[in-house]
């Protein structure tokens, strides 16, 4: 990074030579922007006032008014991404140890400092800051994507039905216009049609009024030559009419002609646009109308192509250009498609047009380097040009985008093989917007000029200041022309103005502001209010020998149909400023909060209200959603008597959840668990224990004891006596503080207390803190699912695949049967009509009653054959349209999956993890601590102590080390 686009440092001290004397330490490293303050007040003052945040403040902990460990702690709150470094004394140091214990600050520097640590430690504080910054920009990347992506698969899910049933109809009419074709094509067998004119006429482009009046003269001019010359070889003289016709009493005019007569006229006509096909061709090209594409030498920008093509107005153009500069290194065409619609400078259609002319100009361009290699291929020139000449046409009639080489396979001035060779002939075409992106060099002329000017940090001031008054007064022009060497071109003063500081000005001291820019508005973050008790549940009464009586939980909010849960205030987006070298200056990304609504929940029209469907009990769950739900009572067991409990809502079991039954619900409440299978999306609350058993939960567990059981918990652990033989993997903290953990594997990303751990008979623990295994094993379980559910598509896509075949299959049969029943009934006709002239006893008349009779029952058989294969059709339909409705509930569902985990995601990226083990009574030797970056292996019983991961002085290494409780 440029050391002048360094963010800034604010130095706290009320000692103004330590403060003096590191500004110049710093300053000599690179570090343009350092400002310094007395006391905590001014601090907060500098940070509250400041344009953006400083990335690092380094505070001294000894300071009248406001101590430096609270200075750090209000600085959390006014910008959390700033690193903080506090300086002590050595007797300071428990205030700097309580300070990083509280997350107040990140490092700490005793006093006297050496340099070299210093600069070291800044230096170190700044890849952390970029870090999280560059992390920050990738995460919401990610999320908008995943949020459009979201939005256009539901938007395709609730069209797939609607589609499905136009193409089932779609089908049904095709197949009933294929045999309407049949019919007609077999009552004009007989027929043997030409060329036509028509398609002449099609091939070379002349469709227009104007154009086909033009074809139409050169095809009568080659007629009346060729009956010319017939009837001068014959000795007939030719009928004067074809010679005085003209095109407009052609089209009053209506001709009959019988089938022989109408086959040699025909041919006549055939053979005249044969002739007169290269005029045609030229006719076509010349009528093509002029759509500027072919100016273009290399694809243009999107912003530009619309300008060009009048979608924005000059202002509009200027706007755009300015956002577009400001993506930096995003500037591909989905972001800068994304910019210009979020920002309402261009309308979906709009766009969509532009995109659309631009895919063709790449396209026209990539086939005009292709050109010389077709013309080596033994393609003309004037089928080179007709080719073009079609692409527009096609672009302009149809909005089709087809390459020459596809037109010239069509026409058949290229064979297939031709055209395969000539995909590999790869042409770089030259395309993308290039902008200047980046901070222009900031240009200070020299004093001999009799001023200086120089641009504020945040670019959005240029200042002037005169370096002396005596002579004659600076020229307005010299000042100008030094705001254009410097590239000033944006919010520069009036020269009234201008020229009135220059002749007036008494001061050398104080600038004058030369050009002034537009300051980006910060927008703000959504937020979600909820009009309900969202923490009302209580853990309970704990009683003495450990058991936890869940009876007593608090008042329990309850809530009616129509009352408001909850209300999101929209995120309001920033505005772009404008610096004073006409480049857009960006604007911090702003948060948005997805509602997720529930059963028993509706959301208002405008989205933005969660309202109550029924009445019942509000919840809200880990993962954001709000829902409202019943209760349900079991008096007994969960077992063979109530199966399987599958309840949305809260679960209360006044006894024990048996082996091999499951329960999936919201919040579960229960006596004991014996072998049961618990996968709930709240909170488990156990008045005993938890015995082989597995659990999986979104919300919190609490027990008396957890024995040979595994517990999956996206919230903290909470166990009042022992874990043994278990495996306990939690996203929080786990909390056995009075308890012992025996032969068990712990893992909580957020640390854990425990009581006692081991035991002289009990094999080795492992405890795992400050690592996320919770969300590992989440994602390689909706990996799974996933997979499996993608799998499970792929075999309904074939079968739906095999039923559309045979369904195509009886449309050919369907066609086949509606074509040679035509026939039959022509065939009757004729029958019938001859019975009619036939005596009924005339031994002819009688054959030929006996053969219609056969004849109307052939055709009363293939009705029957055509009501079967309608029939068979039908069940066909049927069986795809099942197929379909299953696989669009597996999408939902795998959507769903994708969904819920990127929601968990976004809550596990915003929490810091915790690698620290409390233990309050003792550590058995040979217990295992494993951390992020290190591990270690208790030799030896420990008494009441802390186990922390730390950094090694002066490295990126890592151990785990044994401190005082």
């Amino acid at each position: 990074m440029p050391d002048n686009q360094r963010p800034g440092i604010l130095v706290v001290d009320d000692e103004e030579i330590i403060l003096n004397v590191l500004r110049r330490l710093l300053r000599r490293q690179g570090f343009q922007t350092v400002l310094t303050a007395l006391n905590g007040s001014q601090a907060l003052k500098f940070i509250q006032e400041s344009d953006k945040p400083f990335f690092l403040v380094i505070s001294d902990q000894n300071m009248p008014g406001m101590s430096g460990s609270e200075l750090l702690e209000k600085v959390v709150v006014l910008t959390p991404d700033t690193r903080r470094i506090l300086m002590t004394g050595y007797a300071d140091l428990k205030a700097a140890v309580e300070a990083v214990n509280r997350g107040a600050i990140h490092r700490y520097i005793p006093k006297p400092w050496e340099n070299d640590e210093i600069v070291s430690i800044v230096f170190d504080q700044l890849s952390q800051y970029l870090k999280v910054e560059e992390k920050r920009k990738l995460t919401d990347l990610i999320k908008k994507q995943n949020a459009r992506l979201y939005k256009f698969a539901k938007a395709r899910s609730t069209q797939n039905s609607e589609f499905q049933e136009a193409i089932r109809l779609k089908l049904k009419a095709k197949a009933r216009l294929e045999r309407e074709i049949e019919a007609l094509n077999a009552k004009a067998e007989t027929r043997n049609t030409s060329r036509g004119v028509e398609a002449f006429l099609t091939h070379t482009n002349v469709m227009g009024p104007e154009t086909f009046g033009l074809a139409f003269r050169q095809i009568r001019g080659q007629l009346s030559q060729l009956i010319w010359d017939a009837s001068t070889l014959s000795g007939v003289m030719i009928d004067p009419i074809f010679k005085t016709i003209g095109y407009g009493a052609l089209k009053e005019r209506h001709y009959d002609f019988e089938d022989g007569l109408y086959n040699a006229v025909d041919k006549v006509i055939e053979q005249a646009c044969m002739l007169c096909e290269p005029a045609l061709v030229d006719i076509g090209i010349a009528a093509v109308p002029d759509t500027g594409i072919d100016t273009y030498d290399q694809v243009p920008g999107i912003v530009e192509l619309g300008f060009n093509d009048g979608f924005f107005s000059r202002p509009g153009f200027a706007l755009a250009s300015a956002a577009v500069d400001a993506l930096n290194s995003d500037g591909s065409d989905t972001a800068i498609r994304s910019l210009l619609l979020d920002r309402g400078l261009i309308s979906r259609i709009d766009l969509s047009k532009i995109m659309v002319k631009r895919s063709l100009i790449k396209t026209r361009l990539q086939d005009r380097a292709l050109t010389p290699a077709l013309m080596a291929g033994g393609v003309s020139q004037r089928d080179i040009n007709q080719a073009f000449a079609s692409q527009i046409k096609r672009f302009l009639d149809k909005g089709q985008i087809v390459s020459i080489r596809e037109i010239l396979v069509y026409s058949g001035h290229l064979t297939g093989e031709d055209s395969n060779g000539l995909e590999t002939v790869q042409t770089m075409v030259p395309g993308e917007e290039t902008r200047a992106i980046g901070r222009p060099d900031l240009f200070v002329p020299d004093t001999d000029s009799g001023f200086i000017v120089w641009v504020s940090e945040d670019r959005i001031r240029v200042y002037l200041r005169l370096t002396c008054l005596s002579g004659a007064a600076t020229d307005i022009v010299m000042v100008k022309k030094q705001l254009q060497q410097m590239g000033v071109t944006f919010g520069v003063v009036d020269d009234l103005l201008l020229s009135g500081f220059l002749k007036h000005s008494s001061d050398t001291d104080n600038p004058f502001v030369v050009a002034m820019g537009l300051a980006p508005v910060p927008g703000t973050d959504a937020r979600m209010d909820y009009f309900f008790n969202t923490d009302y549940q209580l853990p309970g009464i704990v009683a003495a020998d450990g058991t936890i009586d869940f009876r007593d939980r608090g008042d329990i909010p309850f809530v009616r149909e129509g009352d408001l849960l909850a209300r999101k205030t929209p995120m309001k987006k920033g505005v772009l400023g404008r610096d004073v070298f006409g480049k857009a200056v960006p604007v911090g990304a702003v948060q948005d909060i997805r509602m997720r609504v529930g059963k028993g929940t509706f959301l208002s029209d405008n989205g933005l209200e969660v309202f109550a469907e029924t009445e019942g009990k509000p919840c809200l769950d880990a993962l954001g959603v709000v829902s409202v739900v019943q209760d349900l009572f079991i008096d007994g067991n969960v077992d063979f008597q109530t199966g399987h409990v599958n309840f949305h809502g809260n679960v209360f079991v006044a006894g024990r959840v048996n082996e091999g039954f499951k329960v999936c619900c919201m919040d579960l409440t229960v006596n004991e668990i014996s072998g049961g299978d618990i996968d709930i999306s709240g909170d488990l609350n156990v008045s005993n224990g938890i015995l082989n058993a597995r659990v999986k939960t979104l919300g919190k567990v609490r027990a008396k004891f957890i024995n040979h059981s595994t517990i999956e918990s996206f919230g903290d652990v909470q166990v009042m006596r022992e874990i043994m033989g278990s495996e306990v993997i939690t996203r929080g903290k786990c909390i056995n503080t009075g308890g012992r953990v025996l032969d068990s594997t712990i893992c909580a990303k957020k640390g854990m207390t425990l009581g006692q751990v081991g035991s002289n008979l009990a094999q080795r623990s492992t405890l795992k803190v400050g690592v996320d295994d919770y969300m590992d094993r989440m994602n390689s379980d909706c990996d799974q699912r996933v997979n499996g559910l993608k799998q499970v598509m792929a075999e309904l896509d074939q079968q739906k695949q095999a039923f559309e075949e045979k369904n195509s299959i009886l449309h050919r049969q369907v066609a086949d049967l509606a074509f040679t029943q035509d026939k039959l009934y022509q065939k009757l006709d004729l029958l019938k009509k001859q019975c009619r002239e036939l005596p009924e006893k005339h031994s002819e008349g009688i054959a030929l009653q006996k053969e219609k009779k056969e004849l109307e029952q052939e055709i009363a058989d293939m009705d029957n054959k055509l009501k079967d294969i309608f029939d068979e059709q039908d069940k066909f339909m049927a069986a795809i349209e099942q197929l379909e409705e299953t696989e669009n509930k597996h999408g939902e569902a795998c959507r769903e999956i994708l969904v819920k985990r990127d929601a968990m995601k976004k809550i596990v990226e915003s929490e810091k993890a915790v690698s620290l083990v409390k233990i309050s009574k003792k550590a058995m030797a040979m217990t295992q601590v494993v951390g992020p970056n290190a591990s270690m292996i208790v030799k030896e019983s420990l008494g009441p102590c802390r186990i922390i991961e730390v950094r090694i002085h002066e490295s990126d290494d890592r151990k785990m080390v044994v401190q005082p409780y």
